[in-house]
This record gives C-alpha cells, structure tokens and sequence, in this order.
C-alpha cells in the first residue's frame, strides 16, 4: 500500500445518551475500551484493528442520526456462544442466528440507541 492510497481509520457510530452507550459497548458487547471522555462526547474501543469511537451527536463528533443499520460487522470465533453471552448481558437480539447462502453464520444486535450491528463467525 503507497503512502497516498487510502485506509479506514475508525468507524463512528451516533448516540443519544454517552455514559448510558459507553457502559453497553464496554459491558455488553465486552469491546475493551481504548478511553471515553463525557464531556467531548466521544469512546474509542479496540476491535483488534480499525478503533469502533461512539459519538454523541451535537458534540463535535458528527450529526448523524442514532438508529438503523451501522453497515457495521464484528467477527468472532464463535457467533453461537456469543449470542448466548450477549443473551446473558441481557442485549437486544432481534433474532437467532441465521446461516447465510455462502455459509456464513451471523446474528444482529441493536444497540441502546437502535443502531443495528452484524456479528458474524470468521
């Protein structure tokens, strides 16, 4: 990769409530958070790659519109026993989890503010 061609550098995802979104993304979903500043609204969390940040919208991280599809997808080893863990955490899972027609296996996990992320088995 030339030093001009471009890479994602983080994923950003719109909230309402910081404290209440960092707290979900930290202990429910169980991402290790990187750091999380209420008062810039803004958290960073470590996906083993490109960060996933939280912004609450008006305060200078952007104005999209919390809720709907992020186009976001998580990969873990296990989707089945992270559905149940999920479950466990009490997260919202709008269903089980479903085989693709290539083979892949995946479920959907709507955060607090209605975001919606796809966690798929590598």
């Amino acid at each position: 990769m030339s030093s001009t061609t471009p890479s994602i550098a983080l994923i950003k995802i719109p909230v309402t409530e910081f404290l209440r979104a960092a707290t979900w993304y930290r202990e429910v979903l169980g991402l290790p958070e990187q750091f999380a500043v209420e008062e810039y609204g803004w958290a960073q969390y470590d996906t083993g790659g490109v960060p996933l940040c939280l912004y609450q919208v008006g305060k200078g991280g952007g104005d999209g519109t919390p809720g709907g599809d992020t186009g976001i997808h998580l990969a873990v080893d296990d989707a089945r026993a992270c559905h149940e863990t999920l479950a466990g955490h009490g997260a919202d899972l709008p269903g089980d989890l479903e085989a693709g027609d290539d083979g892949s296996v995946f479920f959907v996990v709507r955060d607090p503010d209605g975001n919606l992320i796809k966690v798929m088995q590598r």
